[in-house]
């Protein structure tokens, strides 16, 4: 780029690098549980996970934030880099933005 005194003026642009997470869910439900709720669940834990920002840390717990699925029981989300994550945080940087998918996902919901 050159400004307008004629001088040339490097620009530099950077994006952030995209860090796929996986996530697992697990549950115990109720006898009132529907049929389509661990679609429920799912859908509603993706929603919330994919408004995380670049550089912002994901934070398990704030991924059950818009679960609201009737005859759910006990419930809890691990988050992290491989396919059996293990952490209730996993940190980013200010240049990772993580991203996040249904086949990612693993659930293991239990009837008590």
């Amino acid at each position: 780029m050159v400004v307008s005194k004629g001088d040339p003026q490097t620009v530099g642009f950077s994006r952030p690098v995209t860090i796929s997470l996986f996530i697992a869910i697990t549950a115990q439900t109720l006898s009132d549980f529907p049929t389509d709720g661990e679609d429920q669940v799912l859908l509603a834990v993706l929603e919330k996970a994919n408004t995380i920002q670049a550089g912002e840390n994901v934070v398990a717990f704030s991924l059950t934030q818009n679960v609201e699925v009737l005859g759910l029981g006990t419930f809890s989300i691990l988050v992290g880099r491989t396919s059996t994550p293990t952490n209730a945080i996993e940190p980013m940087t200010s240049r990772e933005q993580a991203v996040f998918d249904s086949t990612r996902v693993s659930r293991s919901f239990t009837a008590i």
